[in-house]
């Protein structure tokens, strides 16, 4: 079988974004870790700040969030959206703030 320029364009152009995505979510996880109950905004400039790209590529805000819609659905991450809080899901600091809204 063979793969023309164009396919073989988009399947480099997919594997980097692939790459990319997981990279940005490695640096969200490991921001929210280090400051549990961020908020969306801080979250993404922090992102922006840390996440290293090898094209220099800023990372948006839509990107950041199009990540955090990902662990939010793999259960990596939790949002109290009534504070606008980012956690670890599970952590300690996500269940107090669950058990605090509840009260």
């Amino acid at each position: 079988m063979k793969i023309t320029k164009r396919e073989l364009n988009h399947l480099i152009r997919e594997s980097f974004m692939k790459r990319r995505h997981e990279a940005v979510g490695d640096v969200v996880f490991q921001v929210v870790d280090t400051t549990p109950g961020i908020s969306g905004q801080e979250l993404a400039n922090k992102v922006n700040i840390q996440y290293k790209d090898p094209n220099n590529m800023p990372v948006t805000q839509d990107e950041v969030f199009a990540v955090l819609d990902d662990m939010i659905e793999n259960s990596e991450i939790w949002l109290d959206e009534e504070e606008d809080a980012w956690y670890i899901a599970g952590s300690p600091e996500s269940l107090s703030a669950l058990n605090n809204r509840d009260i």
